[in-house]
């Protein structure tokens, strides 16, 4: 299973490298929307489990650039008793109905469009 979770960490890190953050998707709507922070998490138990610092080193930049996506556009500043900190917001800066759900909301709409 090692193998396989190698793999995933490999693929992850290709679409860190060419987007800054790991799509929710493999389709191109879905470069808006990513999938939550966890590429360090998932590198730190692979090497508990394999003890292999060759792909540490490796994934180092990697994590370095995912984290850097993460406090560029998903950080929001907040103050928790008094000391300022950051937040990671899950979300994504799209403000409109995801395309491919569109067709759905504009039937619901013409369906209700007494109601509004």
């Amino acid at each position: 299973m090692t193998d396989t979770a190698k793999s995933m960490i490999l693929n992850f890190a290709h679409m860190i490298t060419n987007y800054g953050f790991v799509p929710n998707g493999g389709r191109i709507y879905y470069l808006r929307r990513s999938q939550p922070p966890l590429f360090a998490p998932m590198v730190y138990e692979y090497y508990q489990a394999t003890k292999d610092k060759e792909l540490i080193r490796e994934m180092l930049p990697v994590i370095e650039k995912e984290y850097n996506f993460w406090t560029s556009n998903r950080s929001l500043p907040i103050t928790v008793n008094g000391e300022k900190m950051s937040m990671f917001q899950y979300r994504t800066p799209s403000t409109v109905p995801r395309l491919v759900h569109f067709s759905i909301y504009i039937i619901h709409l013409l369906l209700n469009l007494s109601k509004y």
